[in-house]
């Protein structure tokens, strides 16, 4: 267990590098406090426990975190490049099972999913993104992006698709 929040530390850490910036939290007191981002929640350790010993092998639950972490990096970069906030986290499930966004609230601890990444603007039902693989679909339809932004490169470089 501890090598898998140590391996979601590092990743962390290492985002945050790469855009000189630190994770802020998209969540107070279990309440959504960003008005149109994209955002994370941490399952918990248990879950998680359970999900690793669902593999025969160690090093595959390793390789599925790992590439789980490059699709997060992956839809952040994308929201962020679409003017929609990202690099942002909530509470632990165990701290908040149930999040508030304004007249909505979200059972999250009921979602079956290692990972648990949620698109909210003001006004609407929260989304969570159902492949985080394939994200910026669901990221178009949800905020209605016509026209969406591509990252080029991790250096910041970007262009718009034709």
């Amino acid at each position: 267990m501890f090598r898998v929040v140590l391996l979601i530390l590092v990743a962390l850490s290492l985002n945050a590098g790469f855009y000189e910036e630190k994770p802020k939290p998209a969540t107070q007191n279990c309440k959504v406090i960003c008005e149109k981002c994209g955002f994370f929640v941490s399952q918990t350790n248990d879950y998680l426990d359970e999900y690793k010993a669902s593999y025969e092998n160690e090093d595959d639950f390793y390789i599925v975190m790992d590439d789980w972490i490059h699709y997060l990096f992956k839809t952040e970069d994308y929201l962020k490049v679409n003017g929609i906030e990202a690099n942002l986290y909530g509470e632990d499930i165990k701290e908040c099972p149930t999040l508030t966004f304004g007249e909505y609230s979200l059972e999250v601890s009921k979602i079956d999913s290692y990972f648990i990444f949620i698109l909210y603007e003001k006004g609407k039902k929260p989304y969570v993104i159902q492949d985080i693989v394939l994200s910026e679909d669901e990221i178009n339809t949800y905020f209605n992006i016509t026209n969406p932004k591509y990252y080029k490169e991790r250096k910041g470089e970007y262009y718009r698709s034709e």
